[in-house]
């Protein structure tokens, strides 16, 4: 059953501890993680055989009821759109904590409840027979859409000015660090670890 939902962040110090004394020529690297970038491998760590083989299951299942074929291309369509999403998501989770983000975890529940939705409905995608409360719940969904596309485009450029920050500071370039930290503080003012470092980083 694992070490239970989110205790990741506690259980790191311990085995980063342990790897480090395996392999001390990376103690330089001695970081804090809050999140493992490994999706399907923290599921395992903190929920056990059983959390991960649910999970294992319930992406099957999705996989499983999009493939089913239909009558309508459009809704075709609409599947492999999400398939496309899903997959991304979840190969991006290989490398990332994706789970971990909000917005692309509702993006991913929600692309996964495609195929149950167009099961349970018989959906027209003809534009000529959509009543118009139908297109005023599309376009605020496209608005939806593009303030959230908006927002996480700004989440990306403030991580990669913080890593930028983060590497000068390491390399002991201090003026260029705040230099980051400062341009992605403007990016998302919100982001108090933008805010905070360029205070870090001056010297006296």
């Amino acid at each position: 059953f694992g070490s239970g939902w989110g205790v990741f962040q506690l259980r790191f110090f311990d085995l980063q501890a342990q790897y480090l004394a395996a392999h001390p020529e990376s103690a330089q690297h001695w970081t804090i993680a809050r999140d493992l970038h490994n999706d399907p491998l923290q599921i395992l760590l903190e929920a056990g055989a059983v959390g991960f083989v649910a999970f294992a299951w319930f992406v099957w299942a999705y996989f499983r009821e999009a493939r089913r074929a239909t009558d309508s291309p459009a809704i075709r369509i609409w599947l492999a759109a999400s398939a496309a999403g899903v997959t991304a998501i979840l190969v991006d989770s290989l490398l990332n904590f994706q789970f971990a983000i909000a917005p692309t975890l509702i993006l991913l529940f929600t692309l996964m409840a495609f195929p149950g939705f167009f099961a349970a409905r018989e959906f027209d995608l003809d534009v000529a027979r959509r009543t118009p409360g139908k297109s005023l719940a599309g376009i605020a969904l496209f608005l939806l859409a593009a303030f959230l596309s908006v927002q996480l485009f700004h989440r990306v450029q403030s991580e990669i000015a913080l890593g930028c920050g983060l590497k000068d500071e390491h390399r002991g370039n201090a003026a260029a660090a705040e230099q980051s930290f400062r341009q992605g503080s403007k990016i998302q003012p919100g982001d108090g670890r933008l805010s905070y470092l360029p205070k870090l980083s001056r010297k006296p």
